[in-house]
């Protein structure tokens, strides 16, 4: 049985991946964001990540799979590892496509 997707989960389109590629998140509040954001290094921001946001993806690495974890994100170069992150971050921060601000300012 497929996983329904939750209304919450975010897929990420990461400039450069190949077409097919699948990397689905989950969303966050702005306080569960700062616990991964707040003083940490960057391995650590990386492993939170991979442990607490990354619900599945279909990434590989010299052909083998790569776990969809915080070690998942960790065996990635550097580069690539970040711009995943920065990915779910964008995407975090663009309003939703029916936002109008307008109405959310009762004007």
């Amino acid at each position: 049985m497929a996983e329904v997707p939750e209304l919450n989960d975010i897929k990420l389109e990461v400039e450069g991946f190949p077409p097919g590629t699948e990397i689905v998140c989950r969303s966050m509040s702005l306080r569960e964001v700062g616990e991964i954001e707040t003083d940490r290094t960057h391995t650590e921001r990386l492993m939170l990540f991979g442990d607490r946001v990354v619900k599945r993806w279909n990434l590989t690495v010299d052909g083998e799979e790569l776990p969809a974890s915080g070690e998942g994100m960790l065996e990635m170069v550097p580069g690539v590892a970040f711009a995943v992150y920065n990915a779910w971050t964008d995407a975090l921060l663009d309003a939703p496509k029916d936002y109008a601000p307008s109405e959310a300012n009762g004007a």
